[in-house]
């Protein structure tokens, strides 16, 4: 399967429908023939799926890590970056096969909490479901702020719960 990222389908990315359907529930509906993308041509052409909305980047580090290419993994991403990976595999519910790497992603910045942008970073934890990186940036956040910028925190999406900033 060939994946097609960017507005113009500029990002290619060959990919194993058996791989990602593993990884993620959301490929493995779109790959087992309810939908277009999983249907079988009767050309030897490759079958290609459109992704313009999704960030090439963030794909690009997802499949590499679903196709255990570990040694072209970067060892840390910016804080942005991680938040926009953080979006991807909540997206495609592919969590689960990232959890190694972010957690290795998100310790790094646990480690160096002066420069830390904790709304973020809380933003990150929850929709990767790190719980015990979650309880550590909001207690660093509890410890080390008077105020919350909660416009940080949720990226601009409507993901993490409100209330979950007033407890």
């Amino acid at each position: 399967m060939l994946l097609k990222l960017g507005a113009q389908g500029e990002t290619r990315l060959l990919v194993s429908t058996a791989h990602m359907s593993e990884a993620s529930s959301v490929f493995a509906a779109m790959f087992d023939g309810r939908f277009l993308e999983g249907q079988s041509s009767t050309t030897d052409a490759q079958r290609e799926v459109l992704l313009p909305e999704d960030d090439p980047g963030s794909m690009t580090i997802l499949c590499k890590i679903v196709h255990f290419k570990a040694d072209d993994v970067f060892e840390s991403l910016t804080l942005d970056a991680l938040a926009e990976f953080a979006i991807l595999c909540e997206k495609y519910d592919c969590t689960r096969a990232a959890a190694s790497w972010a957690m290795v992603w998100v310790n790094q910045f646990l480690a160096a909490p002066i420069t830390l942008s904790t709304e973020k970073l809380i933003f990150i934890t929850y929709l990767l479901d790190l719980p015990g990186q979650f309880r550590q940036t909001t207690k660093l956040l509890v410890q080390h702020r008077t105020a919350i910028d909660e416009s940080v925190a949720r990226h601009g999406l409507d993901i993490v719960p409100k209330k979950l900033f007033g407890t």
